[in-house]
Order: C-alpha cells, then sequence, then structure tokens
C-alpha cells in the first residue's frame, strides 16, 4: 500500500507541478498582453484625438459625415477591446490566485521561490518516476518468473497424467533405498572389521612373540650354513629333531592361544 500511496502523490504532485508551470506562463503571456493592449489603446487614443481635430476640420470644409462614421468605428474598436482587457483581467485575477494558492502550499513568497521549488519537486518527481519504474520492471519480471513457474507446473502435472513422473520417482526412491542399504552395509561391515581386528590383535602379538622365542625369525649366519654344510650325518640329524620340536612346540602353543 505505501507504494501505491507513493505513486499517487508522486502523480498528484505532477499534476500540481504542470497546473502550476502551465498558469506561471499564462500569467506572463496575459502580463505581455495587457501591455501590448494598454500600447494599443493609448495609440486609439491619439488616433481618436486627431479624427477629432480632423473631423472639426472637416466640418467646417463640409465632410463631417466621414468623420462621424470613422469615430463610430474607432468608438467601436476602442469598445472591442476594453471588453478584450476586462476578459484578460478576470483572467489574470484568476490566474494570480491560483498562483497564490500554489505558493501557499509550496511555502514561498514570490515567482522566483515558486520556480526554484518548481524545479526541485520536479526533480524528486523524476527521482520518485525511476522508482516507480524500477517498481514497475520488477512487477514485469516477477510476472514472467510467474509464467514460467506456471509452464514448468503445467509441464510437470502434464508427465504425472502419463505416469513417467511416477516412474522416475519409483525409480529415485529404490536408488535412495538401495544407497541406504548399501551404507548400512558398511557400516556393519566396519564394525565387524573393528571387533575382529581387537580379536585378532593379541593372537598376533602372542605368534609374534612365540615366533621370537623359537627363533623362527632369526637369520642363520654365512659362517655357520658352511660349517654345517661340512657336518656330518648327525648334525644333521641332530638338527632335525630340533626342528621338529620346535615345530611340534608352536602347533602347541597356537592350539592353546586359539583354546583361549
Amino acid at each position: 500500500m505505501s507504494k501505491l500511496n507513493a505513486r499517487a502523490e508522486s502523480d498528484q504532485l505532477f499534476k500540481l507541478q504542470v497546473q502550476g508551470d502551465k498558469y506561471a506562463r499564462l500569467l506572463i503571456e496575459q502580463k505581455q498582453r495587457l501591455r501590448e493592449l494598454d500600447v494599443q489603446y493609448r495609440k486609439v487614443h491619439e488616433e481618436l484625438k486627431e479624427l477629432r481635430l480632423k473631423r472639426g476640420e472637416g466640418d467646417q470644409r463640409g465632410g463631417g459625415a466621414n468623420a462621424v462614421r470613422a469615430r463610430i468605428a474607432d468608438e467601436q474598436r476602442l469598445k472591442e477591446d476594453r471588453q478584450s482587457i476586462e476578459t484578460i483581467n478576470d483572467k489574470l485575477q484568476e490566474y494570480e490566485s491560483t498562483l497564490k494558492t500554489l505558493q501557499e502550499l509550496m511555502g514561498v513568497d514570490n515567482y522566483h521561490d515558486l520556480l526554484s521549488v518548481y524545479m526541485k519537486k520536479e526533480e524528486e518527481n523524476f527521482a520518485l518516476f525511476r522508482y516507480v519504474q524500477s517498481l514497475n520492471n520488477e512487477i514485469e519480471q516477477l510476472d514472467e518468473d510467474k509464467h514460467r513457474i506456471e509452464l514448468e507446473t503445467e509441464k510437470l502435472q502434464n508427465q504425472m497424467k502419463d505416469g513417467s513422473v511416477h516412474a522416475r520417482k519409483r525409480m529415485i526412491d529404490d536408488l535412495v533405498e538401495t544407497r541406504q542399504r548399501i551404507l548400512k552395509e558398511n557400516a556393519e561391515y566396519e564394525r565387524l572389521r573393528a571387533s575382529a581386528l581387537r580379536e585378532f590383535q593379541p593372537i598376533a602379538r602372542a605368534v609374534d612373540r612365540l615366533y621370537n622365542a623359537l627363533g623362527c625369525n632369526d637369520v642363520v649366519p654365512p659362517g655357520m650354513a658352511s660349517s654345517s654344510g661340512n657336518s656330518n650325518g648327525d648334525g644333521a640329524a641332530k638338527r632335525s629333531r630340533k626342528q621338529s620340536e620346535e615345530q611340534m612346540a608352536m602347533m602347541v602353543s597356537l592350539a592353546v592361544i586359539a583354546k583361549a
């Protein structure tokens, strides 16, 4: 509502400004016309005086009839001019009254201040006009957006009637459900992996300690390997029995750990 009120006030102010400008121009024109009529009146008055003098001379010469007709024509023209002056004075008074009312409304005392206020109001009116124009542009843009949305809505409604939208919606729902199921399975797998890691880490550490205790991770020095190659068959048999015993002990330990 405030935008509509601003626009109405702007239109009213613009009309008042146009009317004030019109009255100001008419006032200037009427004043100029009054000056011209005053000059013409003085001229006619002088001509009338000359005609009166000529009439006196004509009467003396016997030509008074022409002078009388000329005088009557001049008096008729003078009467018409006086009527025109009275009409112009009435209009001038009306214009001056309107101008005075405008001065009171605008808070000015003379014509120059009225022009200054008029120019200022004209600038304000132009600013309001641009503001209203921008609002109109926004309204047009909103109308276009509304029309576009209506077309899209109509298109979707037609697609829903055809069933393609329902099929697409079902496909999207299935994809979302599959994704949720996969995420849930991944979370379950991660939980099982963490649980298995917690269970098998102690066993792995125990097996590693057992391998270290049995010397399975030790590397045989090259010198010992060459000397063992030169030993007799009894040494090879002893080592074979020792390895068998170590393997047996390792298997027993693994069985104990598995039972634990």
